[in-house]
């Protein structure tokens, strides 16, 4: 049994997969259920996708924690984020879940690490021009699982427009 989202992602994988008829709601992001359909249609289960997409991307979310906390402040505070990360009621309990939020939370973070690394710490032109890729793809990526990451490019932007007013134009 699975709950409404959780049938509504995996009924459109395997509608994708295994063309099945299945009235898709046009509100889902496409992504994770692309990813399903890939997962059904090399042979794998179900449980392949659950550990793929959303087992690995929360243990992933513990360590992007831990990255971010000891660069905005030190390693005792990567480690405290992380540890609280690791036992957050709410990552816990979609985890057990067919459902993207672990995937998004991950690409969000990840779009958050490598934006910190672009436009706070002083690197190199070639790096920063990398760390500005990797922070649009996984923004990007993260708005195609969940729209709600669209948000990040509100608040980058905010964040841009108050730090380097419109400076950040000319890098």
């Amino acid at each position: 049994p699975l709950w409404w989202d959780e049938a509504e992602y995996m009924s459109t994988a395997k509608s994708w997969a295994f063309d099945i008829p299945y009235k898709i709601m046009p509100q889902r992001p496409p992504l994770f259920p692309l990813l399903g359909a890939f997962i059904f249609k090399i042979g794998l289960s179900a449980l392949i996708f659950k550990f793929l997409f959303v087992l690995i991307p929360t243990v992933l979310n513990v360590l992007i924690i831990y990255l971010l906390g000891k660069e905005f402040y030190s390693e005792k505070i990567g480690i405290m984020a992380a540890f609280i990360m690791a036992v957050f009621w709410s990552l816990i309990f979609w985890t057990a879940r067919f459902h993207p939020d672990s995937l998004a939370l991950l690409l969000q973070l990840l779009a958050i690490y490598f934006f910190w690394l672009c436009f706070v710490k002083k690197e190199t032109v070639k790096r920063r021009a990398v760390f500005a890729l990797l922070t649009g793809l996984f923004a990007g990526l993260a708005f195609l699982v969940k729209i709600q990451a669209l948000l990040l490019f509100t608040i980058f932007g905010i964040f841009l427009l108050v730090t380097e007013r419109l400076n950040f134009l000319k890098k």
